[in-house]
């Protein structure tokens, strides 16, 4: 899986934390584990939180992604995870995302 696309929206200063809507457009097939993302890539030094939504996915009957979802790895970054929602697990290694789109709120520094 490799990211072909990130899209930065504008950057809102709550105190001294940035928030930003970023979204990520995937290309190839899924890496068991997840895609790393650098926190510099989002326009971010270090990132505290970070919510994914699923915005447009490559779903069929046999490998259907419905769900995706983060975590956030010593604040510099951050793993994109995606869900088959048949069997409720992650995707499997090798399965083609390209075209699966998805929308990350974040916030840091």
């Amino acid at each position: 899986m490799a990211v072909s696309t990130i899209t930065k929206g504008k950057a809102a200063v709550p105190g001294k934390a940035k928030e930003r809507s970023v979204t990520v457009l995937l290309s190839g097939t899924y890496t068991t584990g997840g895609e790393t993302i650098k926190a510099s890539e989002l326009g971010f030094h270090r990132i505290t939180e970070i919510t994914p939504t699923l915005e447009a996915s490559n779903a069929t009957e046999a490998t259907p992604v419905g769900w995706a979802f983060t975590t956030v790895e010593s604040g510099v970054t951050v793993k994109l995870k995606l869900i088959n929602t048949k069997t409720a697990a992650e995707l499997a290694n090798g399965v083609t995302v390209a075209g699966v789109k998805v929308k990350l709120r974040i916030s840091g520094f």
